[in-house]
């Protein structure tokens, strides 16, 4: 059924009748809203502007004839239908006063309904129809009179003769131009015939001859559009070399011909210089070190200097009719024959390729190649280049990329090395959590920072930034970590910041820093008096996070200047500072990089919008993985963080847990690591929550699944890889992992089921088989897989 191009509004609030005369309405029309009061209605309207409105009268919040008065006042000309009982007769004046259409009494036919919508359709379509054809014509009038603006405009301006004449061959119109050339003014012309007017005589015949020809044939004859050269004749008889093209044109019904003559006397000069200049051009070819060549499709080259010749070792005679690729070798002439020679399309290529010259020699040669020849219709149909032998340049760059090569495998291999002196990206203790972000800007970097264990309550943890990059910072990175985690084990029954800063940097100056500087923030964390004392020497200020009220703070900056500034410089204890270390705190520590990095409009983040970033994206999230969402978030928001190392890191105390607990937290320091212990200890805690032996056996079988997955797919070629690993029990059981492994998504559940039998399938198959919902995210290099599995009472 042919649907009409309205829109209508049904408002109805008794459900029964505006389900049944919706499913009619919606099947006349092609955009249909339907509302169960006045309120809901009036919105659809100011959102859609329907082009009928069918209403109901009294309806509650918002009865029928005050939505009406309303919309009226956006549009009056609204349509609008009132389908009213007989015991509502009172409202229908006041509906008269408002403007509508149409009444239909309830309860409504759906007929009478359908026959109403169908005429408003018609009747509304005839008129878009109408209109339309009305705007057509306007605009076809208007076109018209611009197009005949338009051209006597451009003809008035232009710098050739345009010249009209009808069919018996008399001039109808003449412009500034053609009075320039000929010498006649448009009066002196006009009627007069053209080829006697600006015709010379020995040009006359042939030019009668081609526009009897377009006379006869008009835009068929090959005449059309082409240029013909003839000798033209001023009014004072002066002969001089024109160009001459015809056309043809219908100007109120009349067939016209429309002329545009140039003045090639200054061509004609310019030709003859051009000739000159080409045996000019012939000489300075061949006298040119770089080889040259002029070549033609399926014709190879037909012009060679002697340069070209010398870098091939052939004779003329021997290039001549060949291509450049005759002489490639096989690893080269394919991809580039077919992919940039042959491409006339191209105006301009530029492109190395290697030959065999004639002592069959491996030689490479810089090509670069240019459009020369066009057809008539403007087509590319040959090209010249010059050719130059870069054999030399090409060992040296192959000797420098091999010298690359072997850099970049050592910086891999340092790179390595220096990952191995820093912490792994998690450390989990029975009171204390630990989590970092550490990236380069290179492959190494100069930041860098531990958490060294003292006690079974006492932690050392600091972090530095060592000024410049790559291998000399990444030299002393190593170094001084040595040297502080020295000086810490020397002190460790009394640790007192200030004074191993003072250690530090009495080494440091004298003996490693003479040309750098060190910005370093040291802390002791107690986590028995729940404080983390510290000092900053230059380094940027702790930020901390407090879960109570969801909000991060920077703390105070109190400190002194980074070490290696001054060798004599004492630090001193009134310098340190002290925080909380309670459970609901969240201290970071980071580099200037994160907070020095500027978004695409060169603005940098700074630190009060770090401050302001963390607080607005730290919620319930697990601490393990939050230095790995704020780095992806600097990422969304288009942040630049390569310029600079970025490390940060993230450490809260972390509660004991108690003996029952409905949630607990594993860390799997190694792929190798047998997790029947793991899966023991969840399955106990099931058995507890739910006493369901067999849920627990199926909880346990998924947790199996899940590790031995992720190991197999993430983890396959990291063997000492860190794992965390969470159980949650509530109504549901939440299992969650993270892992710092390759980006594997999780193969959708209908590809499982299509592949149930390929052996690195079926593990994912029966936890999609076991579990209620699957999910896996990624946060930079951290992935985060989440099971949620239902418990079914029996």
């Amino acid at each position: 059924m042919e649907k009409y191009e309205i829109s209508v509004l049904y408002v109805e609030d008794e459900e029964i009748i505006r389900d049944s005369l919706s499913s009619i309405i919606n099947n006349i029309v092609v955009d249909f809203y339907s509302a169960v009061d006045g309120m809901e209605g009036l919105e659809l309207y100011k959102k859609y502007k329907p082009d009928l409105v069918v209403t109901d009268i009294k309806m509650p919040i918002m009865g029928g004839l005050e939505m009406i008065e309303k919309i009226k006042e956006i549009d009056k000309h609204v349509n609008i239908v009132i389908t009213s009982a007989h015991s509502e007769s009172e409202f229908f004046m006041r509906a008269i006063d408002l403007g509508v259409d149409s009444f239909i009494l309830k309860p409504v036919r759906r007929k009478k309904l359908s026959a109403l919508i169908r005429k408003y359709g018609e009747t509304k379509t005839l008129s878009k129809k109408l209109k339309a054809e009305e705007l057509e014509r306007k605009k076809t009038e208007e076109a018209l009179t611009d197009s005949e603006e338009r051209f006597r405009a451009i003809s008035t301006s232009a710098n050739d003769a345009i010249i009209m004449m009808n069919k018996a061959e008399n001039i109808i119109y003449w412009n500034k131009a053609a009075e320039t050339i000929f010498e006649y003014r448009s009066d002196e012309v006009i009627g007069k015939n053209l080829g006697n007017t600006i015709i010379s005589s020995p040009s006359r015949t042939i030019f009668d001859r081609n526009l009897k020809h377009f006379l006869e044939k008009g835009e068929e004859d090959a005449t059309a559009g082409r240029t013909l050269d003839f000798t033209g004749l001023k009014k004072n008889g002066a002969e001089f070399p024109i160009e001459f093209s015809l056309s043809s044109v219908v100007i109120q019904g009349e067939w016209n011909i429309v002329s545009i003559i140039r003045d090639r006397t200054e061509s004609k000069i310019m030709e003859s210089k051009l000739r000159k200049s080409e045996e000019k051009y012939r000489e300075v070819i061949n006298l040119t070190t770089q080889g040259f060549g002029i070549t033609l499709p399926e014709k190879g080259f037909i012009e060679i200097n002697s340069s070209l010749c010398n870098i091939l070792g052939y004779p003329r005679d021997e290039i001549l009719g060949k291509t450049i690729f005759d002489f490639a070798t096989l690893d080269a002439e394919g991809v580039v024959q077919n992919e940039i020679h042959r491409d006339l399309t191209k105006i301009n290529d530029h492109f190395d390729i290697k030959l065999l010259n004639k002592k069959m020699e491996e030689i490479y040669v810089s090509v670069t190649s240019s459009a020369f020849y066009y057809d008539e219709a403007g087509d590319i149909i040959g090209r010249f280049a010059f050719y130059k032998d870069i054999t030399e340049r090409k060992r040296a760059d192959e000797k420098i990329k091999r010298l690359y090569s072997s850099i970049m495998a050592e910086l891999d291999i340092a790179s390595s090395a220096q990952s191995l002196m820093l912490p792994k990206w998690l450390m989990l203790e029975d009171n204390l959590i630990v989590s970092s972000n550490y990236t380069p800007s290179t492959k190494i970097g100069g930041d860098l920072f531990d958490v060294i264990k003292i006690s079974d309550t006492q932690y050392v943890v600091y972090i530095g930034d060592i000024s410049g990059h790559g291998v000399e910072a990444a030299l002393l990175m190593t170094a001084i970590k040595s040297t502080i985690n020295m000086i810490i084990d020397s002190e460790k029954n009394d640790i007192q910041p200030y004074r191993v800063m003072n250690r530090l940097n009495s080494i440091l100056s004298e003996k490693l820093l003479y040309r750098n500087y060190m910005t370093l923030l040291l802390a002791l964390v107690d986590l028995e008096d729940n404080t983390i004392r510290y000092f900053n020497a230059g380094h940027p200020p702790v930020i901390q996070y407090d879960k109570k009220d969801n909000k991060a703070t920077l703390a105070s900056e109190i400190g002194s200047i980074p070490m290696g500034w001054n060798p004599e410089i004492i630090y001193m204890k009134n310098e340190e500072d002290i925080l909380s270390a309670e459970e609901n705190k969240i201290t970071f520590l980071y580099t200037d990089g994160i907070f020095e990095c500027e978004d695409k409009k060169g603005e940098q983040l700074g630190l009060e919008g770090f401050v302001e970033l963390l607080g607005k994206n730290i919620s319930d999230d697990n601490l393990a993985v939050i230095p790995y969402k704020i780095k992806t978030k600097l990422v969304e928001k288009g942040y630049d963080i390569s310029l600079d190392d970025f490390t940060l890191i993230a450490l809260k105390k972390n509660l004991l847990e108690p003996e029952k607990t409905s949630k607990k937290l594993f860390l799997i320091g190694s792929v190798l690591v047998n997790t029947k212990r793991i899966r023991a200890q969840c399955e106990k805690m099931i058995l507890e929550c739910f006493d369901d032996i067999q849920f627990a056996a199926k909880i346990e079988l998924i947790i199996n699944e899940l590790l031995n997955n992720i190991i197999l797919h993430s983890l396959k070629d990291q063997p000492d890889a860190t794992i965390l690993f969470q159980i949650e029990i509530d109504k549901v059981v939440k299992l969650t992992l993270w892992d710092k492994g390759i980006n594997w998504v999780i193969p959708d559940k209908k590809k499982t089921e299509e592949n149930v039998f390929g052996e690195e399938l079926t593990g994912v198959f029966l936890i999609y088989s076991l579990a209620t919902k699957v999910h896996r995210s990624r946060y930079d290099e951290i992935n985060e897989t989440t099971i949620i599995i239902e418990y079914e009472k029996k």
